[in-house]
């Protein structure tokens, strides 16, 4: 199964919000970037004064405006921002991106109101509203979108995930929903074919499922390889998300591309009996076989899950058909040592 998780986005964020310096004890009274950390008002209005560097860099390559973003000094980033003008816009957005991820909206809006660009996307294709939506700082996303973020901007250096990607990935629901209210495309696809949707279903994020699908989710969305949200529930044993998946018509059949795996099969075969039950009970095929063959039987008789293979079989499952290697299910559960199965099975078929 692909990864549900954007790594080098991840990656590309992580890389410019955790750049960290340990704030001064005793900040140096002639230094702007450590004057501007310990929130020094006075002195950092003292040294813009005398022409001090705005875009000297310490040795994290962090401005005296980035490091009082860090630290949530905005008097400073006020006191700062008059010389704006000298600034390099590309620092400028870097200081309203290290805000954001941290929720710090009093500079944020400081930022935005010195017009700050905040459609500016690192090099890893992340804007400050990605940032905020997956760090879940609902303030500040209110605060971008109020600015004008885009709310469905993506970028093909972070494989065209979205804020509310982002957003629905961690689970965040306010910020999903504030993101949705602000025009955001519930259907929207990353590289790999992942919605919003198929992201927080396998992660269980049953409240994030629920505005997903209130909002239009497309419940039967399918990534590059296939996997729909209610093969992904299934496969982590969801039962919560499930349920819900179900209720809104998802399609309890539905294969994936690669594989031919389904809901039932990934269920069975990962041992997840009240998945099981519930798809049972949605009409799924018993019988449906993979592409290599293999039943929903098998794969739970592989796995030595008995009151699954109960289940299956009061279900309709047929014992007797032979899957990858010619084996049945009774044939599996032999060799992979399952006893109580086998005997099971083999009281099932006289």
């Amino acid at each position: 199964m692909v990864s549900l998780r954007m790594s080098l986005a991840t990656s590309a964020l992580l890389a410019v919000i955790h750049l960290s310096v340990a704030a001064p004890a005793n900040a140096a009274k002639y230094n702007l970037i450590d004057a501007s950390a310990a929130g020094d008002v006075d002195q950092v209005s003292a040294l813009l004064a005398e022409k001090a560097d705005v875009n000297g860099k310490n040795t994290d390559g962090l401005t005296a405006l980035m490091i009082a973003s860090q630290y949530d000094r905005q008097n400073v980033v006020e006191v700062l921002l008059g010389r704006a003008a000298d600034m390099r816009a590309e620092d400028l957005s870097l200081a309203l991106m290290i805000a954001a991820s941290r929720g710090y909206v009093d500079v944020v809006r400081a930022l935005l109101a010195a017009n700050v660009n905040v459609e500016y996307m690192n090099p890893g294709g992340i804007t400050a509203l990605m940032v905020a939506s997956m760090q879940g700082q609902l303030d500040v996303v209110r605060a971008l979108l109020a600015g004008k973020a885009e709310s469905d901007n993506k970028s093909a250096r972070s494989h065209n995930v979205t804020a509310l990607f982002l957003a629905a990935q961690e689970g965040h629901q306010p910020v999903v929903t504030a993101l949705l209210a602000a025009g955001a495309d519930v259907n929207a696809r990353t590289d790999a074919g992942s919605s919003a949707l198929t992201v927080a279903a396998p992660a269980g994020y049953l409240d994030t499922v629920r505005v997903l699908l209130a909002a239009g989710a497309d419940v039967n969305a399918k990534t590059n390889v296939g996997y729909t949200a209610l093969i992904g529930a299934s496969l982590r044993g969801q039962m919560d998300v499930v349920q819900a998946l179900v209720t809104a018509n998802a399609d309890v059949n539905a294969k994936t591309n690669d594989r031919g795996e389904s809901a039932l099969s990934v269920a069975s075969l990962t041992g997840h009996l009240d998945v099981v039950r519930a798809l049972l009970g949605a009409k799924a095929n018993a019988n449906a076989v993979d592409d290599a063959g293999a039943t929903a039987l098998m794969l739970a008789a592989s796995g030595g899950h008995l009151d699954v293979v109960k289940a299956l079989v009061a279900a309709g499952a047929d014992i007797k058909p032979s899957g990858p290697g010619g084996l049945t299910a009774l044939g599996v559960a032999a060799r992979m040592g399952h006893q109580d199965v086998v005997q099971f099975l083999n009281e099932a078929r006289r």
